[in-house]
């Protein structure tokens, strides 16, 4: 079977518990039915993981109920591998929902060579450096909470980089989570950024990033 047509990792179906869509349960009908379709004949669905999600939107009486009749729901219209419960902002069942994923994947070879260039702009990408450090730094304090805005980019005479990005919080303890003691822990994002973006870039990048409230 060509490579496209049995992906190497599994199929992720995400389903929001607390207010599903009625559509979700034919998509996932579509789901099993899809290797059926013309020019389909050969694609092999890969094993697909029940994600329900933001579990923790649900009232503590309703919680167990609802999430079980969605499940039931879905399983009665396509052979889900497992299903899984998870809450990003409260981090709960992420942990268990990787390692099936890496167990269910396997290895394949690079889809881009080592040496093959970006089509992300270079703000894209020093933002996408920063929001990894960030949550490296404070994913268990603050996951999914904060975002990263670009502000500014400017190339200097001396052939370096002025990079300005700014955190948004949506409360002062928030930011003050994020700055740490002294500015510690923003300061720690920046360095840990700042290292990958002059590894990426091969030039000296000075980066400043100021955490801001906006709730």
């Amino acid at each position: 079977v060509p490579p496209l047509l049995y992906p190497p990792h599994p199929l992720l179906f995400l389903v929001q518990t607390h207010s599903p869509n009625p559509a979700v349960k034919q998509l996932a009908a579509d789901l099993s039915r899809a290797g059926q379709l013309p020019g389909l004949r050969d694609w092999r669905c890969p094993p697909s993981i029940l994600v329900l999600t933001k579990i923790d939107k649900l009232r503590v009486e309703e919680k167990r109920d609802s999430m079980i009749e969605i499940a039931e729901g879905l399983l009665d219209v396509h052979p889900f591998f497992d299903v899984h419960y998870v809450s990003g902002e409260k981090v709960d069942g992420l942990e268990a929902l990787e390692d099936i994923v890496q167990t269910l994947s396997r290895a394949t070879p690079w889809e881009y060579a080592p040496d093959a260039k970006t089509d992300r702009s270079p703000e894209m990408v020093a933002l996408e450096v920063t929001r990894e450090k960030l949550y490296q730094r404070v994913n268990k304090e603050l996951p999914y909470r904060c975002t990263v805005k670009h502000v500014d980019w400017k190339f200097l005479r001396d052939g370096s980089v002025r990079v300005e990005q700014e955190i948004l919080v949506k409360n002062q303890i928030q930011r003050g989570i994020i700055v740490g003691a002294k500015g510690a822990v923003v300061g720690a994002i920046g360095l840990m950024a700042r290292n990958e973006l002059q590894q990426l870039w091969g030039i000296p990048v000075h980066l400043i990033i100021n955490v801001i409230v906006d709730g």
